[in-house]
This record gives C-alpha cells, structure tokens and sequence, in this order.
C-alpha cells in the first residue's frame, strides 16, 4: 500500500466537566497548530458545557514527521469571555503528536494550571486521532461512521489552512511592536523585477501590461484587539501594509465599534508575460496587513495572494474574502457571541487594456444616469395588467476604479431579494433610510414601509458598515384596480451628491416626473396602418386610450395625495422621536458635565501631586549630579592610578623577559651540549652491554655455572620453607592465645553465674520463711504440704544446678496444688488453679525465673484469693 501524501490532524472536543457555573459568559477552545488558529464555537459557562466541535489541520507527511521527531504538542487552551469581551485564560491540555492513534479514541483531560478552587480539576472529552487524508466520498462516509462527531468550526479559516505553508513564523509575539519593529521580509524572485521610468515593475522578459490591485472594504469587531495596557495620545487607527518595498497606509479613522474609512484601491502596474506574472505572483506568497494605533501594531492578517491564481487555466481570478485579523500574541480574539476581528479583501490582475475598457464603459454609464437624473430621485408609473418582477442582483459585484471621486465598493456576501405579497425590495441602501438615519431613527426600515426587510441585508449592513457609494434602491409599492396595477419605482441615484432638506423634500418631495409612454395597442396599430379610413380622434380606440389616460391622471393624483399623507405622519413621527432623542442626549449631557467636572477636580489635584514629584525629582536630581561629579572624580583618579601601576608593571616586566630570554638561550646552549655527550655516552653503554652480554654467554656453558643456578633454585625454595614455617608458628602462637583467653572468659562467666544462682537461691529461701510464718496460723494443711512440696522441689533444683547442669535445662513438673473445695468459694478455686497453670507454664519455659515480676505478681494474687477468702 502506497504511503499516502498528506495527513489530517483531527481534534474533536465533546465536552467537559468540573467546570463551575458563571452567568453572562461564553467559553470557547483555541489551537494553534502549524501556524493556524482554529477555535471551537462559544458555549455557555456551566459546570458541563458541551462543545461538540471538531478541528481539522491538513498536513504533509514530511512535515508530520518533522514535528514528530521535533516532539511537537497542541495546546488547546480555555477561554473564558464575559459580555464585554473581557477574555481569561482558564487553563490548557496538552497533546502530544507523537501519541496520537491512527483511529479516534476518546479522553478525559484535566486542565493544567486550571484557575478554579473546586474540588475536582476541571477535564475535558476529547477525540484526538493522526488519520491518512481521504478524497473519495465512501472513504469519508467510512471514516465518519467510527464515530466522528462534531461539526466543522470556522470554514473559513479551515479554507485559509489548505491553502497555507506550514512552518512558517509570521511575526515576533508582543504586546507593544511598533511600526519601526517589524521584521522586513523582501521576498526572492527567480525572476527579475525592476521599477522602470515609465512606473510599472518589469517582471522577467514579457511586454504585456497587467494592473494589480487590492481594496480593503471593511472591517468588523476590531475592538476586540483593542489593549487597554496601552495609553497613547494618538486615537486613530489605520491598516498598513508593506508591498515590494512600498509601505502603504489606509486612511486613518477613530471608532473601532464601526469603521468607517474610504475604500482606496491600490494599483500595481506590472509587465510581463502570463507566465512570468504567474510565478511572479508565486514566489510572492503571502501579503501581511497590520491594523495600527498610531505607531503601535494591534494585530495583523495573513493574506495569501497564490489565491489569485486560477487552477482550472491560465487566467487570474478575483478574490473577495474576509481574513482574520490575530493578536501580536499570535492568538484569535474571540467575543462572547462568537465574532472574531476581520477585515474585507478585494484582489485581482487583469489586462491593462481590460482595465481601460471597463473604465469607459463605468463611465459612459455614469455621464447616462446623470443626465436622467439630475437630482438623485424620480418617480415613474408604470402602467400594465400585472406586476413584473424586479430582477434579482447579482451575487457579488466587481470592483471598479472610476478615479477618486467615483470608486465603488463590492458587496461581500450574496444579498437575495425578499418578496412579499406581490411586492419586492431590493437589498440595497434607500433614499428613506439615509434620512431617517441622519435624524437618529432606530429602524429606518419600518419608517417608510411596512413590509419585512431581508434579515441578512441588514446583517451584511450591520457587519460591514459599508455600501457601494453608487448604488439602486428600487422599492414597489402595488395599487389594486379593476383593470390594472400600477407600480411606483423610487430610484436614488449617486449617493455623493448632497441629501436634500426636509423643508424641500415636503414641499415638492418628487421633482422630476417621468412618465413613460403607454404603448399603442393592437387595434390602433391596424387602424393606422389603413389608408382610407376614419380620423384618428373618432375611432373607439383613441376614446378607450383617451379614458384610460384620464383615469390614470385621476389615480395619480389620488396616489400622489395618499404619498404627501404619508410623508406627513412619517415627519410627524420622526420631529416626535427627535425631541426625544434630544431630551435623552440633554440628560446624558449634563450627566457627562458633572463627570467631566469630578475629572477635573481629579486632574487638579494630580497636578499638584505631579508638581511636588516634580520638585522633589529636581532635587534628586541635582543630588544625582553632585554625587556623580563625585564619582566621576573618584574613578578618574583610579584610572589615572591602575594606568601609572600598569605603566610601572610593563616596564618591570619587559626587563625581566628580556633576563629570561638570556638565560633561555644559554639554558638552549646547555642542553645542547648535553644531548650531544648523553649521545656520546649511550654509544659507549651500548658498545659496553654487548661486550658484557658476549661475556655472559660464554660463562653459562661451563659446568660450574650450571651448579651455581642449581645452588640459587635451592637457596630460594629453602627460603619459602622457612618463611611457610615461620608463619605456622606465628598462627599456633595466636590461636594458643585466644584459647587462653576463652577458658578464662568462660571460667570467669561460671563463677559469676553460681554466684548469682547461689544469691537467688538465698532469696527464695527468705522468701519461703516469710510465706511459712505468714501462712503459719491461716493456711490450710493440704495448700502447707503443696508449699513444702515446692520447697522440695526448689532445694532439688538447687543441688541439680550446683553440680554443674545448664541453667534452662531443667524443667519443672507441674505441680497440681490439692486445695479442700469444700472450704473455699468454687469461682476463687478455678481462678487460683488457672493462675497456678500460668505460673507453672512461665517458670517452665525457662525464659522467667521466681525472681521475676511476673511470676511474682502471679503469686501475690494467688496468696490474695486464698487470704481473702
């Protein structure tokens, strides 16, 4: 089986435990693997939140094995973000890449430096595999029925990591990179490219022109890259880009919650052959934008311009997409409702030739519609049996350059029209909302018209913030009849022109009135076409088109009547909502007076603060001064000292080298004369040793040089003997002596023990005259013959040990006292008979003797029981 050529790196999170409950907050799961970020969706903080999300890196096999042997780990980290997009770290796992099975296998992880004080570490379920990628349909359905769960979280980030490189750095992390810090990266073209006079880059050998441009539209929820660490003077913000040695900068703008800058499109003349353009683009790679504040880097977004490239052909496609935009801490800012900062794109290469065209054609246009409509508005009616539909737009527009005071702005995202009971909106911006707007209206949508307005029309507004500066609004208003429907288009025109007043809107809201003309029936085309026949005026045709014009007239002016009643109550409402407003903006405006004055006072007295650290500063510093004079003097004079001790030292120095160089060589002359007598002298030895060796070889075959080494062998191995001898008698002495030694120890140890078992024997005896006269006038005859038994016994022992046996070889016989049940209580009986056995046991394994005070214990309590009773 052929090792396949690419890997998925599949991490599935499920779910987690041990978490504890926090309201109004989301957490969510971040990884940054092969320089690519992918985040799990946002999910409420409750002690188990389920996330059900899988994550999805593609990879080479080379590189896999690279990170391997590199010993490579994903870190997904926690997040948790409250309502103000305020985000903490809540811990992370670890993965080791190493250990990753080739099917998924779920896991319980615990979060490491886990910030919660619960009993349990909070875990989490993972499914965590290293699978061959599959491209056929059955493999995949295959592979999801082992049980792969999840969805797919942020596709496009996943489309932006096949597209990617892995292994590339993109920026050094930090909080505060300024624009002077940025790492310059010139990229290396196989071909050559150069700046020509005429202003376009001469890329390879090609004499075709091309045009490359790029437009950021828009950006979203920058304010989740905000640092509040940073204070800076300067409160704008813009992007900024580097771009074959050119920097380029967007217009600057101060509000991060909706953006509001011009879109500039950005051309790039180049000429070249298809070909060379191509890999031109290439070896380009990869563009980076960085979002700014002031001279302070925020973030940045990694654009990969090879999407320019067309696969399926040689041509060049164009590209709109939203990019992300990361923290200089390499991460993804996330909000509570899952937003992350981004910004919209618009790239393409066309044909300069193609470019001049377009522009042409925008432009007529442009010259067409100015002159239809001079003041950014008509009304037409147009008269027919039955509506016909307004022609949906197109999904996505093209860019187009019409110079600086024409550029218009592509819709990034598909936009769809909504119909609704016979009558259509188009998606785009209208006359109505631009002015409801400018008076502070909440929903310019319901002011004019009633109808619904497609949500995800205003989620692309809300999102982008931006329109095309030339756009079409066509609303459709129905008019129910007996014979026909008629339809008004209201239709803005360039939205660079000055908005009218309100005075001049109510006084003639529709200025221009182009009626278009009814088109000649069928009846009076035949009529006309007769040569002999009846005047134009008396035929039944022009009586019905004459009627049928007079009944429109009529309904224009009804039309026109209900649109002014309507325009009315609309004012109305709008001058309502406006002094509203106004009181709302009065109430917060003193509100912030009072603040601001509250601040000021603040600010006063940090002022005086700052001006007594100010004096005390000056003073620390003419004390800093002073005691650096000092110092500077100080060292002076220790420079000025080590100089004068080195100059001294040198000079000792040098003459004691210049002595050592002259004994060194007489040393040299020495032992030169030495070599050559120890030469002189080794000759001799040498000539010496083979006289001597000639010599030894001729006294060694005589007889009595054979007898003197037979003499010499002998003399050796007497003197063996001898030494083997004398050793002998050394170890008889020794072991003579420690047998002396131990039968004196042992005499000594046999006294010391009749000693002692003569003083025991002597105790017991006491002790037996003490126990007879006690027992004397009390004791009954049988327990006086046990007693006497015992002394027996005792004084046997006695003379037994006396003769010489061992002090543990004797043992006793049980000694059954014969006690009168008949005078004593039958329990005391028991219990002294039950003492007696123990004494007896104790006594006769030799290990307790009479004397100790257990045995005696045992008998006082035995000579208690029989006393007491």
């Amino acid at each position: 089986m052929a090792r396949p050529s690419q890997h998925t790196v599949l991490v599935t999170v499920l779910d987690g435990r041990h978490f504890f409950r926090k309201s109004n907050s989301k957490l969510y799961i971040q990884c940054r693997f092969n320089n690519e970020i992918l985040t799990t969706d946002p999910v409420d903080h409750t002690p188990v939140p389920i996330f059900d999300t899988e994550l999805a890196w593609d990879i080479d096999t080379k590189v896999l094995g690279f990170f391997r042997s590199q010993r490579v780990s994903l870190k997904l980290i926690v997040y948790s973000v409250d309502e103000l997009n305020k985000r903490d770290m809540i811990g992370y796992i670890m993965l080791d890449l190493r250990g990753a099975p080739g099917e998924l296998e779920e896991r319980w992880c615990p979060l490491v430096n886990a910030k919660y004080g619960t009993a349990f570490r909070p875990e989490i379920k993972v499914l965590f595999a290293v699978v061959p990628k599959v491209e056929g349909k059955e493999e995949v359905e295959e592979f999801l029925a082992r049980g792969r769960r999840g969805r797919e979280s942020n596709k496009e980030q996943q489309k932006k990591l096949r597209d990617g490189k892995p292994g590339r750095e993109r920026l050094p992390s930090g909080n505060a990179l300024t624009l002077r810090g940025l790492p310059t990266v010139t990229p290396r073209f196989s071909l050559s490219v150069e700046l020509t006079d005429a202003g376009f880059y001469q890329v390879g050998s090609g004499d075709t022109l091309w045009v490359m441009w790029i437009t950021i539209a828009f950006a979203e929820n920058l304010e989740l890259l905000r640092d509040h660490s940073l204070t800076s003077l300067d409160s704008t913000f813009h992007f900024y880009f580097p771009f074959l040695s050119n920097d380029i900068t967007t217009e600057k703008f101060n509000e991060l919650t909706d953006p509001n800058f011009a879109a500039e499109r950005v051309s790039i003349r180049l000429r070249g052959s298809g070909e060379d353009i191509r890999r031109f683009i290439e070896e380009l790679s990869n563009l980076i934008i960085y979002f700014c504040c002031g001279d302070i880097v925020l973030g940045f977004a990694d654009v990969s311009v090879k999407e320019l490239l067309d696969d399926r052909g040689p041509n060049f496609q164009v590209v709109e997409k939203m990019y992300n935009l990361y923290s200089m801490k390499q991460e993804l800012p996330m909000s509570s409702d899952g937003k992350t900062p981004s910004i919209g794109l618009a790239m393409s290469i066309t044909k300069e030739s193609e470019m001049e065209g377009d522009l042409e054609g925008e432009l007529s246009k442009l010259q067409m519609d100015e002159e239809m409509d001079e003041d950014d508005q008509g009304i037409s009616f147009n008269q027919r049996s039955a509506p016909a539909p307004v022609p949906a737009p197109t999904p996505m527009d093209a860019l187009s350059g019409l110079g600086d005071g024409h550029m218009s702005i592509m819709n990034f995202e598909t936009v769809e029209d909504v119909s609704n009971e016979g009558s259509r909106v188009d998606d785009r911006t209208r006359r109505e909302e631009r002015a409801i707007e400018a008076l502070g209206d909440p929903k310019p949508a319901d002011a004019t018209h009633t109808e619904d307005v497609n949500p995800h029309w205003q989620h692309v507004r809300g999102h982008s913030g931006m329109y095309d500066k030339r756009t079409t609004a066509e609303t459709t208003y129905p008019v129910n009849s007996k014979q026909y429907q008629a339809q008004v288009h209201i239709t803005p025109g360039i939205l660079g022109k000055p908005p009218t007043t309100d005075a001049a809107y109510s006084k003639n809201p529709y200025p221009h009135q182009r009626q278009p003309r009814a088109p000649p029936s069928a009846a009076s085309a035949s009529v006309a076409s007769t040569p002999n026949s009846t005047p134009l005026h008396a035929t039944p045709e022009y009586k019905v088109a004459l009627e049928l014009e007079l009944w429109r007239a009529e309904e224009e002016r009804k039309f026109r009547a209900h649109l002014r009643l309507r325009e009315t109550e609309v004012l109305e409402q709008l001058a309502a909502e406006w002094k509203t407003r106004e009181r709302e903006r009065e109430a917060i405006l003193k509100k912030k007076v009072e603040e601001f004055k509250s601040l000021e006072h603040k600010i006063q007295d940090l002022a005086t603060e700052l001006e007594t650290r100010e004096r005390k500063l000056r003073e620390s510093e003419l004390d800093f001064a002073r005691k650096k004079d000092e110092v500077e003097r100080d060292a002076r004079r220790v420079v000025d000292e080590a100089r004068d001790s080195a100059r001294r030292l040198h000079e000792e120095y040098k003459h004691r080298l210049q002595v050592e160089k002259g004994r060194v060589a007489e040393a040299e002359r020495q032992r030169d004369q030495t070599t050559k007598e120890r030469e002189a002298f080794a000759f001799q030895v040498s000539t010496l040793q083979q006289q001597l060796a000639e010599i030894r070889s001729q006294a060694a075959s005589t007889p009595e040089a054979r007898l003197q080494e037979k003499l010499n062998e002998l003399e050796r191995t007497i003197t063996g003997l001898n030494a083997k001898v004398d050793g002998e008698k050394r170890a008889k002495k020794y072991y003579k002596q420690q047998w002396v030694k131990s039968l004196k120890e042992l005499a000594k140890c046999k006294k010391d023990w009749q000693t002692e078992l003569a003083n025991r024997l002597e105790r017991e005896r006491a002790e037996l005259e003490r126990l007879k006269h006690e027992m004397s006038g009390k004791t009954p005859p049988d327990v006086l013959e046990t007693i006497k038994r015992d002394l027996e016994e005792l004084k046997l022992r006695a003379s037994t040990a006396s003769k010489g046996a061992s002090p543990g070889a004797h043992q006793p016989q049980k000694v059954v006292e014969p006690i009168d049940q008949e005078n004593y209580d039958p329990q005391i009986l028991v219990e002294v008979e039950r003492l007696a056995r123990e004494r007896d046991s104790l006594v006769a394994s030799g290990v307790y003797t009479r004397e100790d005070r257990l045995v005696r214990e045992i008998e006082r309590r035995i000579r208690e029981l029989l006393g007491g009773n």
